[in-house]
């Protein structure tokens, strides 16, 4: 069954990735693949996380009303806490499993007419900068993250800069 779903996620993910003009048809899959982040495998996780950040190129609104900022946000959160050990296998699993995440949440914020309360821009900024502290892909998709916060207002912007 696991391997059934991760082939599934990632068909989803390809899918999803080349096939922007009949984009709408992938909407059904938002849900399923949401609750997918955070349950099951390492390799689940991941190719959900990969599929939603595809999806989020064309159907960001979607994925945002069903929660996904919030969802993404929190894995992000959680991937972090507890650290794991620098240079164990467990360390390079989050950083790749974060650096996923970062990037999926970026496609998303980046999305136009995309909205969010001032709680949930905070637990972004906040996520954003703990997370840039890794350095490499993590560290640019997170700028970019704060970025597109920044833009939504000056309420955010001021966030953003508030926040370091």
């Amino acid at each position: 069954d696991a391997e059934i779903a991760i082939n599934a996620a990632r068909a989803a993910a390809n899918l999803a990735g080349t096939v922007h003009e009949r984009a709408e048809e992938f909407t059904p899959l938002i849900s399923p693949l949401l609750q997918l982040v955070g349950r099951g495998s390492a390799s689940l996780k991941l190719e959900s996380v990969r599929a939603l950040g595809n999806l989020a190129l064309d159907l960001g609104e979607a994925i945002a009303a069903q929660s996904g900022i919030e969802i993404l946000t929190h894995e992000l959160q959680a991937v972090f806490s507890p650290a794991a050990a620098p240079g164990s296998a467990e360390e390079a699993e989050k950083l790749a499993y974060a650096a996923t995440l970062s990037w999926a949440l970026a496609n998303l914020l980046g999305c136009r007419n995309i909205r969010m309360d001032g709680q949930l821009a905070k637990g972004v900024v906040e996520i954003a900068v703990r997370a840039i502290s890794q350095g490499g892909a993590i560290a640019v998709d997170c700028a970019w993250i704060l970025s597109y916060v920044a833009t939504a207002g000056l309420e955010y912007a001021q966030l953003v800069f508030s926040a370091g």
